[in-house]
């Protein structure tokens, strides 16, 4: 286990390799689907040579489920032998979510305002958008008339929702262990098989289709927290049933009948599977430190190397180079520029003892603890 010294926290290097491969599967993905069309059933998957190469791009998108365990995994391991302030968690955790966002939401509308006065094609985030829009976008709120500035966020407005639900879910969880795990994927299976009109709140309920994979996360973080050894070794000595696990919710995502089963095969398989890979002798944690903001920025950048290639197709290798080389860099500034504001707001708890210390009973009165 590795030190961060600058924030003293241990680091877990495999834990740290799955967020960054789950980033470079979503962003393989989104290139795939630039160039080809999506495949919608097995058939179609493998038909040709060139999709059966491409399959690890074909399949990218399944780290979506990747990067829900991955959310739910560092939260749960990361409240282990405390006890939860749940308004310094959120709070913290919204930070790293909304500075990021809205610092890349600015970046990216300032590109495309200095490519329409160029006279420029890229036109990122599209729109026109209403006023409503605006707000929802800005709040990542989740409407049944949702307009996000760009397609890929549907997973913020899902992130934000799982992190509100986080408490409950993870005290259910920590109290009740595997019974309440079995009982959460038994509602998501459930909910998907028979899913309920909510009225306004329908669009937001989509959260339900993504949190098997959240939950499992959860579980396998308190197990982390609880006992890591025992825990790694389970993850490896299940890899043939993760392998399995992976497999059928890939062939099975195309029949719409298996829906219910889908991310939880995928969720559990795949963080067995990725603990396979990550748990190799390898570590990024300067990639992996930007996948975050790599994510919020990659989408509306697929095609920018045309303004520089020319609106060719061909060689795909020396494209997709530029685009992960460039995304990544833009990602890498997002990364720094929004470390720096975040630094210059208060900590929760600098709050509460700024509020004490200005407070009308002891004001006046020296502040204890210097």
């Amino acid at each position: 286990m590795e030190k961060n010294k600058k924030e003293g926290k241990e680091t877990i290097a495999w834990i740290d390799n799955m967020r960054l491969l789950a980033m470079v599967g979503v962003l393989s993905f989104h290139f795939w689907i630039f160039f080809y069309p999506m495949a919608h059933n097995v058939h179609q998957l493998l038909a040709s040579r060139e999709r059966i190469l491409g399959l690890p791009f074909q399949l990218g998108w399944e780290a979506d489920d990747l990067f829900f365990v991955v959310s739910g995994l560092g939260l749960a391991l990361s409240l282990h032998g405390k006890k939860p302030d749940w308004l310094s968690f959120i709070v913290a955790r919204a930070k790293r979510i909304y500075v990021p966002y809205w610092l890349t939401v600015v970046a990216i509308f300032a590109f495309q305002g200095a490519s329409m006065v160029a006279g420029q094609w890229d036109k990122p985030f599209g729109g026109p958008f209403t006023e409503s829009d605006w707000i929802y976008n800005f709040l990542l709120l989740l409407s049944n008339t949702s307009n996000p500035f760009s397609s890929h966020y549907w997973f913020l407005y899902v992130l934000v929702e799982l992190y509100v639900l986080f408490p409950a879910l993870y005290w259910l969880i920590k109290r009740f262990g595997i019974r309440a795990l079995v009982v959460l994927l038994i509602f998501h299976a459930a909910w998907l098989r028979h899913p309920v009109g909510l009225g306004p709140l329908t669009g937001a309920s989509t959260v339900i289709y993504w949190m098997a994979s959240f939950c499992i996360g959860i579980f396998v973080g308190v197990k982390l927290g609880e006992d890591r050894a025992n825990t790694e070794r389970w993850l490896k000595r299940l890899l043939p049933l993760g392998v399995v696990m992976f497999v059928a919710g890939s062939a099975l995502i195309y029949r719409k009948p298996f829906d219910p089963i889908t991310h939880p095969l995928l969720g559990g398989g795949g963080v067995i599977v990725a603990y396979a890979i990550c748990s190799l002798p390898w570590h990024l944690p300067r990639l992996s430190k930007i996948s975050f903001e790599v994510y919020l920025v990659h989408m509306p950048f697929v095609g920018w190397y045309r303004h520089f290639f020319g609106f060719i197709d061909t060689p795909k290798l020396p494209i997709y180079v530029f685009y992960m080389v460039t995304v990544g860099l833009m990602g890498w500034a997002l990364h720094w520029i929004s470390n720096r504001l975040l630094e210059t707001l208060p900590t929760q708890p600098e709050v509460r003892k700024a509020s004490l210390i200005n407070s009308p009973f002891i004001k006046g009165q020296p502040p204890s603890g210097g």
